[in-house]
């Protein structure tokens, strides 16, 4: 920790405009030598800040913090002492659980709370944090895309609105063996839960994030449960993976085209399964990004018999995505 500490502090000295005087940095060094993660000592070493919450000082400044402001200054005096967590250090606290994916027990001393205390926070802030921040997940019509369309023109891909993948979450294997046949994926060969988004084809940007559903699920089944096919207009197409195979009789879609059996692709089949791979793409390195929220890839220890708070955490996650490469701030 001495190191990474040390590190992460000599990246930020030079970079850092609003430095502190030399005898409060060194209070700040001492305090996180003793783990002391709040927002008051993090603040002036923006790469450690950024390590720990996976967002920028100033995109914490200048748009998280403002839009939950009113929210946490009305609850810092019910989540705890106002001398102990200041409602920066709140929501910092909040980031952190997301960016860590660990439970609060091993993080809370962080911010000199206890864990249950760490959890009831990460808990209230939860729906309030997806009511606001959810603007930021919206469907783009096709006509306000047309200006990022010419590429898909150029090879044939018409009327392209959106690409779709599903990716899976790990969870702890239930205990009642009915339940591990309902979570059980046969694609990734664990227990999992699997959450669709649909995004811009040019930007990446998601324009749509599902709620989660039992690993076992098919893709093609859990776009139908969605409801995401009745705001695409007729016309309009979607480009899947071979794991939507069926999507067709959905919705337009552009799928990659199964090989035959005992023949082979012809040459212009390859070239479009290769344009459609091509452009497939953007969608993994969305799920990257995603990854990076460490709750989303760490297996899930809460309770499977509501999913509704995995949904929202799933949720919350798909909205800092997209606010993160809205502001420029993107890894």
């Amino acid at each position: 920790m001495r190191e990474e500490i040390d590190y992460h502090i000599e990246q930020s000295t030079d970079s850092d405009d609003d430095s502190c005087g030399e005898e409060d940095e060194m209070e700040v060094e001492r305090n996180l030598e003793r783990n002391d993660y709040r927002y008051n000592n993090l603040r002036h070493f923006p790469a450690l800040f950024r390590y720990h919450t996976g967002i920028d000082l100033q995109l914490f400044e200048s748009v998280l913090f403002p839009s939950l402001q009113d929210f946490l200054n009305d609850r810092v005096g019910i989540f705890g002492p106002k001398h102990k967590l200041d409602p920066q250090s709140v929501l910092v606290m909040f980031l952190v659980w997301l960016r860590s994916g660990i439970p609060p027990q091993q993080f809370c001393g962080f911010f000199l709370i206890d864990h249950n205390t760490a959890r009831r926070i990460i808990w209230e802030i939860v729906p309030t944090a997806l009511q606001i921040w959810k603007r930021h997940v919206k469907w783009i019509p096709l006509r306000l895309q047309e200006s990022h369309l010419s590429e898909y023109l150029n090879v044939g891909f018409r009327k392209v609105v959106a690409t779709v993948d599903a990716t899976e979450i790990p969870v702890r294997r239930p205990i009642d063996r009915d339940k591990q046949a309902v979570f059980y994926s046969g694609k990734s060969k664990q227990h999992s839960v699997k959450g669709q988004i649909l995004i811009q084809p040019s930007t990446g940007l998601i324009m749509h994030a599902s709620a989660v559903y039992p690993g076992s699920i098919h893709d093609l089944t859990v776009f139908r449960m969605t409801g995401v096919a009745d705001i695409i207009r007729h016309g309009e197409k979607v480009l899947g993976d071979s794991g939507y195979q069926g999507m067709q009789h959905v919705v337009g879609a552009l799928l990659p085209i199964k090989k035959p059996r005992n023949s082979s692709l012809s040459h212009d089949q390859k070239k479009f399964n290769f344009e459609l791979s091509s452009r497939r793409v953007l969608v993994e390195n969305v799920f990257s990004r995603l990854k990076k929220w460490m709750v989303m890839s760490h297996k899930w220890n809460g309770h499977l018999d509501d999913l509704n708070r995995l949904s929202k955490v799933f949720r919350i996650c798909c909205c800092l995505v997209n606010i993160t490469l809205q502001q420029g701030h993107i890894d």
